[in-house]
């Protein structure tokens, strides 16, 4: 027997509205999250991340033929597979064009409230951290574009994309127990510099 959620991708292939906003809805607030921290600081002046966003979701309706999972999971995989490649794509064209986006005023993401952005983002902090204002976006946002790499990458991977460490470690090429030490060493950075 078929899922309900195979049901919905079936009916939203088929262009049903109602469909495809059941796939997309649930992912909004995540998703932008995960766009604001992966397309950095050079993107996010240069691009509203909102706009980011309704292109990930307008490629994912028109490529959901190419989707070969039926699943929650799969399909959050693929969604964020998508956004990843939006965002290389985005800073190869920044970086060939020699674009200097110093001089570019600072775009702000309307897609989705603060308050949305601050509940993704909460799950990287410690529980003190959930009760950040408004303001404190920008400053999340600046701390996670001064780790270090593969804690950027271990904190979205779990977090945002809500890998299991099975699968992160191997995306990471580390053992599980390595992933699990970052993701803690990744959490306590991110903590201080977000403090500082």
């Amino acid at each position: 027997m078929r899922s309900s959620f195979a049901e919905t991708i079936a009916r939203a292939r088929q262009g049903d509205a109602d469909s495809a906003e059941q796939l997309l809805a649930p992912h909004l607030a995540r998703l932008t999250a995960f766009v604001r921290l992966n397309c950095g600081v050079a993107i996010r002046r240069r691009e509203s991340c909102s706009d980011l966003v309704q292109s990930i979701c307008r490629e994912a309706l028109e490529s959901l033929s190419d989707l070969d999972s039926e699943t929650e999971d799969g399909f959050r995989r693929w969604l964020y597979a998508l956004a990843l490649n939006l965002i290389m794509n985005k800073g190869a064209f920044h970086t060939r064009a020699r674009r200097d986006v110093q001089r570019d005023a600072m775009v702000h993401s309307r897609a989705v409230e603060n308050d949305d952005l601050l509940r993704s983002y909460a799950d990287l902090c410690t529980p003190s951290h959930r009760a950040m204002a408004r303001e404190d976006v920008a400053r999340i946002e600046a701390a996670f574009d001064r780790l270090p790499s593969d804690y950027r990458d271990v904190l979205v991977l779990r977090f945002f994309a809500d890998l299991p460490h099975a699968e992160i470690a191997a995306r990471m090429n580390r053992s599980e127990a390595a992933t699990r030490k970052l993701l803690l060493r990744a959490r306590a950075r991110l903590a201080i510099l977000f403090e500082e």
